[in-house]
């Protein structure tokens, strides 16, 4: 009985930790899109905290789509290559914790 008691305090305590848990990353996503509203597949996307210089790239799927997930809480600018397009970058913006901007 004081083996199944300390078990269930154990796993209320465990459960209790992960409710309290907090997301401490962020997230952008979007879709490119021509000035005729035509999704572009495979443009580059990166992502450029400027206060570290850390960049996280990607590409454009078949729909246009882009997720780059799991980046620190800062200051950031977003950079779009595309074959025969010309590039395009971003303000500068801010992401918090949690946050899921969409561009």
């Amino acid at each position: 009985m004081t083996r199944l008691f300390g078990c269930l305090v154990v796993l209320m305590l465990t459960y209790a930790s992960l409710v309290n848990a907090q997301t401490i990353t962020s997230s952008i996503n979007g879709t490119v899109t021509d000035p005729n509203s035509a999704v572009i597949v495979g443009a580059r996307i990166v992502v450029t905290n400027i206060e570290t210089n850390v960049s996280t790239a990607t590409t454009t799927n078949e729909a246009g789509v882009y997720n780059v997930r799991f980046l620190q809480v800062g200051k950031y600018v977003l950079t779009v290559d595309a074959s025969g397009f010309t590039q395009q970058r971003s303000k500068v913006f801010t992401l918090e914790a949690g946050q899921n901007a969409k561009f």
